[in-house]
């Protein structure tokens, strides 16, 4: 099978199987941009003129999470829920397509090693578009919200907004479009990589335990902030413009890359050796 058709099947394949898992997504930022648009609400309900939301404030709501947390202070830890909940189902919707697929057919069609390389690129870019379909549907589902309730459709971000209903500590009023252009390409990027990381775990470990373990990398990049955990740099909160020291878009977006190509060239040279025709069932 060329590397053509096993795209074109993956994509046909691993969408379909996928797509009550894309629109869960959609439920999901709809929750998460009502529950905005009622705090903005209740926080200004006795103004005269309600402000607006903009676009590239649902967003940030959304992929916000917490400002940096220190551990040894006695400042309280508040769990990134919608953060959290986000990634995670992000992830679900990569983890059972391409395992299943080599339980499948897989022993069919790669006994042969020069097949081998063609299916892992396949599968990478799939897991890469499929993670790229859902923050397109993440920022069409808030364009629509936006749309339905009369908010601003622009990308700078409220600092206003921020310090009120996200704990921040702003000084900005409207955060520089950099800031809101970082939001969409950085979460997608290190998703990515993430979704990448997960599928060279299935292939050493069952998906359940693969899929553990990407949730205490979350877990641990809400509560620590570490390059290592990287997982903290797609909180926007975390950001150079919003804490000083933070990270920084250049030095996010290097480390993305890095997990990417490293987990495509680790997964790969694995793979050329992985006993195919001796699998379990899952």
């Amino acid at each position: 099978m060329r590397i053509f058709k096993l795209i074109r099947y993956d994509i046909k394949n691993g969408f379909w199987q996928s797509k009550w898992r894309l629109l869960s997504l959609i439920v999901l930022v709809a929750f998460s941009c009502m529950d905005f648009y009622i705090r903005k609400n209740n926080v200004y309900f006795f103004e005269a003129v309600i402000p607006q939301g903009t676009f590239g404030d649902y967003m940030c709501y959304l992929f916000g999470g917490i400002p940096e947390y220190h551990p040894k202070t006695d400042e309280e830890f508040i769990f990134p829920i919608k953060w959290f909940l986000f990634h995670l189902v992000l992830l679900y919707g990569t983890l059972h397509y391409s395992i299943r697929d080599l339980y499948s057919v897989g022993n069919i069609i790669l006994p042969r090693s020069t097949q081998r390389s063609s299916w892992w690129f396949s599968k990478c870019l799939w897991n890469a578009l499929y993670v790229i379909t859902a923050y397109a549907v993440v920022f069409v589902t808030i364009l629509g919200f936006c749309m339905i309730t009369g908010e601003q459709i622009a990308l700078p971000v409220t600092g206003e907004f921020m310090n009120l209903l996200m704990e921040a500590d702003s000084s900005f009023s409207k955060f520089p479009i950099q800031f809101s252009v970082m939001m969409l390409f950085l979460p997608c990027l290190l998703s990515i990589g993430n979704s990448l990381i997960l599928l060279v775990l299935t292939l050493f470990l069952k998906p359940v335990l693969s899929y553990g373990i990407m949730i205490i990398f979350l877990l641990c990049g809400a509560y620590f902030n570490s390059m290592f955990w990287w997982e903290s740099l797609t909180m926007s909160l975390r950001s150079e413009w919003v804490v000083q020291g933070g990270y920084t878009m250049f030095h996010a977006a290097i480390l993305g890359g890095v997990v990417i190509i490293g987990a495509w060239i680790v997964g790969g040279i694995y793979f050329q050796k992985y006993d195919i025709l001796n699998l379990d069932s899952e």
